[in-house]
């Protein structure tokens, strides 16, 4: 059995991921204040105002966790024929901690546009599950590879994945 080459991205866009969020977060927003408007009105005054205040909240709520999962931190990708291994980047997309190692695995998959979840070797101290979502945009020379990759065998459990 032969695996894939080894590859390293770097995932710096996120364009289709923050559009989508975008796109998501309005709709829940034009649905919940869409029910608001159409309500019946014959409730007394301080229902309405703890509706309209339960709604209120719900929009914040909307709104951050839109925010929080439209914020995609740069991160480097690796597979090394043995493992994928993983580096978070600062914000201007300069190495910032040591890659973690770990496994990919595609929860969503469009041709174009991937959701894929890291899930590190050994939990400890920073190490935690990570979405990413990968566009072609931005990698094309690198996009064939990594599908490869991802879709490849992988070798025995007994090989040790060597380090980046």
């Amino acid at each position: 059995m032969r695996t894939s080459p080894a590859i390293d991205v770097e995932l710096t866009r996120f364009g289709v991921w923050r559009a989508t969020v975008a796109l998501l977060a309005a709709a829940a927003l034009a649905a919940v204040w869409a029910w608001w408007s159409t309500r019946d009105t014959s409730p007394p005054q301080n229902t309405s105002i703890a509706l309209l205040a339960t709604l209120v909240t719900a929009s914040v709520v909307i709104v951050v966790l839109a925010a929080s999962l439209a914020s995609v931190q740069c991160t480097t990708l690796r597979w090394d024929g043995q493992g994928w291994w993983l580096q978070r980047l600062r914000r201007d997309c300069a190495a910032a901690v040591e890659p973690v190692a770990g496994e990919i695995v595609v929860a969503i998959d469009l041709g174009l546009w991937a959701l894929l979840r890291f899930e590190p070797a050994v939990r400890g101290a920073g190490a935690r599950t990570v979405w990413l979502p990968v566009q072609r945009r931005g990698i094309e020379a690198q996009w064939h590879a990594l599908r490869c990759a991802l879709y490849s065998p992988r070798p025995a459990p007994n090989a040790e994945p060597a380090p980046p």
